[in-house]
Parts: C-alpha cells; structure tokens; sequence
C-alpha cells in the first residue's frame, strides 16, 4: 500500500484533532469578557446570566448615587418583566431626601412594641422566625409614578413600581401577644414630607 495515500485511522486521528481545536476555541469563547470565579463561589451562590442585562436606572432629574454617596428614586425595568415578581435587585427604591443603603446586622435588628399595651415587647429576628407567618404576593407603587412628556419607556413612567412575595409574622398576632386594645394605634414616622401619621390596626 502506498504510504503516501490516506487511510482510515489517519484520517480518524486527524478529525479528532481538529475538533480538539474547535472545542478549545468554542470554550475559549464563552468565557470571553468574564471576569474569572472560582468554581466553587459560583456553586454556593450563583450569579445571572451575562445575557441578562435588565438594570435599574435613577430618575432623570436627580442621580443615585450622588456625589456624596446617597440613594433617591431608582427605577425598575418593568418593560423587561416576565411575570409579576420583580427580582429583589430590580426592586425599585425612592427616597425624597436621599439615603445611604443599610447595612442590617439581622443578629443585632430589634422589633419593639411599646406605648398602650399591657407587656411591652422586644423580639429579635429569631425570635420572630420561630413565630407562625404567612406568605402574601403584593405590588407597592410610590406616588411619585408620573408620565411626562419626556418619558419614551414604562421604566420611566411607571418604574416605581414592583411587586413580590412577602413573609412575615401577622402584626396582628403581636400586638395580641402585648395584650394591645382591640384596635391599635402605630405611630408611623415617614421621611416623606406630609407622609407622618397613625394608622389604626385591629388586633383581631
């Protein structure tokens, strides 16, 4: 037989040799313009895709962060949204006269009940999980949500507003547990101006 000519296993060997190369550069293209991770971070808490890029973005009239690091009305990309949920890091925030993000220690967070009741209370945040709860869908919508003439997107007339799945202990089930008259009042002390009131709950 004539060495020159091809044979199989030459040629076996050289097609797996060629699509040892496009597997390389198949790979080498998918991590194209990612940071590198460690495997196993990205086990323990994982990341969105990179062909996700829904952002939050501030109101056009004043910038978050600002130049002294404080937060104001952030905008939610509802004309992204795929259902009702919006995602925790897509929630809108809006706040008048600006804040800082907190940084909540939960082992140092207190709820206190006090004022017209017969036991005062202080809970701690395991204490509060031991307690029954329940799990209800609502959408809140700041009042500032308005079109203008300006506005091309529902990010910028409506996105102050985000719906999601919230879990907690019933207020009503601790103000029973301070001994509260059967109807309540509870201070609520907003920054927004006009926004200071009470608002009557039943401790039913």
């Amino acid at each position: 037989m004539d060495s020159k000519k091809p044979n199989r296993r030459g040629f076996l060997k050289g097609s797996a040799a060629l699509a040892g190369l496009a597997g390389a550069k198949v790979a080498t293209g998918q991590t194209q313009g990612m940071p590198p991770k460690k495997i196993d971070e990205l086990i323990a808490y994982g990341e969105r895709s990179r062909f996700v890029t829904s952002i939050r973005v501030p109101v056009a009239e004043r910038h978050s962060p600002d130049e002294f690091g404080l937060t104001f009305h952030v905008l939610t990309p509802l004309q992204d949204s795929s259902g009702i949920i919006t995602p925790s890091s897509l929630f809108y925030t809006a706040t008048h006269r600006g804040s800082y993000v907190p940084d909540i220690d939960p082992k140092e967070h207190r709820l206190m009940i006090h004022g017209m009741v017969d036991r005062p209370l202080i809970f701690t945040m395991e204490e509060l999980k031991r307690l029954p709860y329940v799990s209800r869908i609502h959408f809140i919508e700041c009042l500032g949500n308005r079109a203008r003439p300006t506005h091309k997107t529902v990010q910028e007339t409506h996105g102050l507003t985000s719906c999601a799945e919230w879990t907690g202990v019933p207020l009503s089930l601790l103000l029973k547990g301070s001994g509260s008259a059967k109807r309540s009042i509870v201070d609520r002390r907003g920054r927004r101006r006009g926004s200071e009131g009470r608002i009557e709950y039943s401790a039913r």
